[in-house]
């Protein structure tokens, strides 16, 4: 990968056709996931996985631009653990949202998940849907459920959908 292959990397995954080259501490001290994975003894066969190019840890199920977007928020110098880059997209968040879920990258899925309702562009019900996707606590979403519930227009059967039917029943009975 032209951006995130680093000589003084210490694990190589492939994503699709792409190898990143990144520094495995940050996966071993943010993910349970990859630090069970990554903590197989070293005289067995799959503890040289991910240590050269011949042989990466291979990522299956992934999309190369969703890891890049994953990588983007551990390497980015103002995207730390509480700071949010509001210039990412909806599009952007959700990926790293998505994988940190994947891998419990707790503080980073939580971080992204933040990002995410703070971007204006995103609307009160994909932020709450976004919610129980990935089962971040309620009280995070009260500006949102506020904004709908005090908006002028009423949910439409699209928003119905997507936020499920006892949220639906829990705002229009709030609206009431």
């Amino acid at each position: 990968h032209a951006e995130y292959y680093f000589e003084d990397g210490n694990i190589i995954f492939l994503v699709e056709n792409d190898l990143f080259r990144v520094h495995r501490h940050f996966f071993v001290r943010e993910s349970v996931v990859f630090r069970d994975m990554l903590s197989i003894p070293s005289g067995s066969k799959t503890a040289t996985e991910g240590l050269s190019d011949d042989k990466p840890i291979l990522l299956q199920n992934v999309k190369s631009i969703d890891f890049e977007r994953m990588m983007w928020m551990f390497y980015n110098k103002r995207c730390c653990r509480s700071y949010t880059d509001h210039t990412a997209s909806g599009e952007k968040w959700s990926s790293i949202i998505s994988l940190a879920h994947m891998w419990q990258f707790e503080t980073m899925s939580y971080v992204a998940f933040k990002a995410y309702l703070a971007l204006p562009d995103v609307g009160p019900v994909d932020k709450i849907a976004m919610r129980q996707k990935y089962d971040f606590p309620r009280e995070v979403l009260l500006k949102v459920f506020v904004e709908i519930c005090t908006r002028d227009a009423p949910l439409s059967v699209e928003e119905g959908q997507k936020i499920g039917l006892e949220t639906l029943a829990l705002i229009a009975q709030t609206r009431d």
